[in-house]
């Protein structure tokens, strides 16, 4: 089989069905010795030139659309670099977000985890204060029925348990008794011939002698009447009697003393002074003679609560308008059963 040489022409062309036959513009040139005329060449030349024209134009048109498709082409690959950046930039994005996806989630763990933690300690917290709050109220409830118990419910089977509110709280709680100063003062003076007289009295180590002293200075600045001795052998001049039971009452007002009284019956014939018991009877005795006592002036009366102290100043007469100073004397009184009782009296002589 013979094989046909194709044609750079485009319109010619292999056809099966023409027996091989070549056409050219419907002119049959197979096995033709035909030599075409100038109208034919002219023609023929023509269809060259139109055919040249078309391959040119062709070549051309196939050159442009090679530049566009070398311009498409660029523009693709320009499209597709900037796509590709853009898509690695979108890449890197996503990466980003991808990773702050995985970053976040942590935090947001990790958030979860302390919001968890901080409320874990805020309801232990809570529940440490609810604790405490019903322990304090479990107690002060426990106290208080205690205290209820203690004042209103428990009977005292002992009355020596009980506690002296007053004594235990004396040092902090001032109780006031009432006491005023002019009612010292006058306490005083109505019984100045035991105060002036006696220079030193302990009431707490009390002796017979004190007693009987006390006694004789009491009896003697009494209001008692005086009464001339008659038929007592005892008795001196005059004499001011008192009987024993009044007595007892008054030692027992001025020195809460109760004990039974000595009285001393040995007297000498050069006394002035007397005191014994006769006939339920005590009785003072005088000789006539001079008594004179120092002159009392008050300086300073403190009261605090029940203990009284009054201070007087002691002067010795040197005339008519004169005195020369010798001391001082305390005496401290306890105010007991709405009266004062003679504590001491205390007697500073100067040098």
């Amino acid at each position: 089989m013979n094989k046909k040489k194709r044609t750079n022409n485009k319109n010619y062309h292999y056809n099966k069905n023409t027996s091989k036959k070549k056409i050219l513009d419907g002119v049959d040139l197979a096995g033709s010795n035909f030599m075409p005329n100038e109208d034919a060449k002219k023609k023929l030349v023509n269809n060259q030139t139109e055919r040249n024209v078309l391959k040119y134009k062709h070549n051309l048109e196939e050159n442009s659309n090679q530049n566009i498709k070398n311009n498409y082409q660029k523009e693709d690959n320009f499209e597709n670099s900037k796509h590709y950046q853009n898509k690695k930039s979108n890449k890197k994005t996503k990466d980003f977000i991808k990773e702050e996806k995985i970053i976040n989630p942590l935090n947001k763990e990790e958030n979860n985890n302390f919001k968890n933690n901080s409320q874990n300690y805020n309801e232990k917290i809570q529940s440490f204060i609810s604790i405490l709050f019903t322990i304090i109220i479990f107690i002060a409830l426990i106290l208080l029925i205690i205290v209820l118990y203690n004042n209103y419910l428990k009977k005292d089977e002992d009355n020596d348990l009980k506690i002296n509110k007053e004594e235990v709280c004396q040092e902090y709680i001032k109780k006031d008794y009432g006491i005023k100063k002019e009612e010292v003062l006058n306490f005083i003076k109505l019984n100045r011939g035991v105060f002036y007289s006696l220079d030193n009295f302990n009431n707490q180590n009390l002796t017979n002698q004190d007693l009987l002293s006390f006694i004789t200075y009491y009896i003697w600045s009494s209001d008692l009447p005086y009464n001339k001795c008659l038929e007592d052998e005892e008795c001196l001049v005059s004499k001011k009697e008192i009987e024993l039971v009044k007595l007892k009452k008054i030692l027992k007002q001025y020195l809460n003393y109760e004990k039974e009284i000595k009285f001393n019956n040995n007297f000498q014939e050069d006394d002035n002074l007397r005191l014994y018991l006769k006939d339920q009877k005590v009785i003072l005795t005088f000789k006539e003679f001079m008594f004179q006592t120092y002159r009392h002036d008050f300086i300073e009366t403190l009261i605090d609560e029940d203990n009284i102290k009054v201070i007087m100043a002691l002067s010795k007469r040197i005339d008519d308008t004169n005195y020369s100073y010798l001391g001082y004397k305390t005496i401290r009184l306890k105010y007991l059963d709405n009266h004062f009782v003679i504590t001491s009296i205390e007697t500073n002589f100067s040098k």
